[in-house]
Formats: C-alpha cells, structure tokens, sequence
C-alpha cells in the first residue's frame, strides 16, 4: 500500500534532493523529513502543494 510517506520519498528521490536539501527549503530540521517518509509524522497542510510533484 502506498502512503504519503512512501509518496514524499518517492518524489524526492526522483529529483535528486536529500532529505537536508528538502528540509532546508521548509526551513524545518531533516529529521522532520525522515518522519515524514517513515509515516511517523506529516506534513503540515500548507506545505503539501509544495511537495507534490508537477
């Protein structure tokens, strides 16, 4: 089953970005990344258009 994490880690992959480059963009730490893709958090609804791929 797909879920967002899985979703996140897939499209951030896909670009080339490290979990550092995507927490520096957010402004956030990059563990906040990792829980993101671990399924342990999510992302703040703002900041989902920014995530997903166009």
């Amino acid at each position: 089953m797909e879920t967002i994490g899985s979703r996140i880690k897939q499209a951030r992959a896909s670009r080339g970005l490290t979990q550092k480059q995507v927490a520096d963009h957010f402004g956030i730490q990059r563990v906040s990344v990792t829980q993101w893709e671990s399924d342990t958090t999510t992302p703040d609804v703002e900041r989902i258009p920014a995530l997903a791929p166009s």
